[in-house]
């Protein structure tokens, strides 16, 4: 007969699973966000939303459990940096003078707007799974070939070759949509 678990077991087991991925989470918080003090509060979010979803993680095995961790970790860090860019953002709705984002006090430096990062997100998801998914966790989420090749369960062979294709691909994407621009 199945046991249902009480809440201090529950509590135990979201303890558990949170001093685990702690690091990992704060990582990609932190990669997402650029922001050590948020990044802290996305880490804060995702313990309590550990908590909320305890039962679903112990079904998984532990790669399964790993990339749920990460996946809950990544949806909040963005959610944080939605409603901080909201808050910047209408801080600066009644004033006169609204920073331009894209330009930078330095020539030399390229910065990236909301629109493009939209552009860019766009672009990499019509690339398919097959590619954006190693694309995504080679670059943002900074895992190794071997990483992503257990996480996928593919070859690292095969992993260099989609995130070298995926690149390409998402680069000729790109300069397509400056051109029509």
């Amino acid at each position: 007969m199945f046991k249902r678990n009480t809440p201090h077991e529950n509590r135990i087991f979201a303890e558990k699973l949170y001093y685990k991925y702690e690091n990992m989470i704060f990582k990609i918080s932190l990669d997402i966000l650029r922001d050590k003090h948020l990044a802290e509060d996305a880490t804060q979010e995702t313990a309590c939303k550990i908590v909320k979803y305890c039962d679903k993680v112990k079904l998984f095995s532990s790669v399964e459990e790993r990339n749920y961790i990460a996946a809950i970790a990544r949806n909040t860090a963005i959610n944080v940096y939605n409603k901080h860019n909201k808050l910047i953002y209408e801080s600066y709705a009644d004033s006169e003078e609204v920073p331009d984002a894209s330009v930078s006090s330095n020539p030399d430096e390229y910065v990236i707007t909301n629109e493009s990062v939209d552009m860019i997100i766009a672009e990499l998801k019509s690339l398919g799974e097959k590619y954006s998914d190693p694309l995504i966790l080679s670059r943002v989420y900074k895992y190794s070939i071997k990483e992503i090749s257990d996480i996928l369960g593919v070859p690292e062979r095969t992993i260099n070759h989609r995130i070298k294709r995926g690149t390409e691909k998402l680069k000729a994407k790109l300069k397509k949509g400056d051109k029509n621009e």
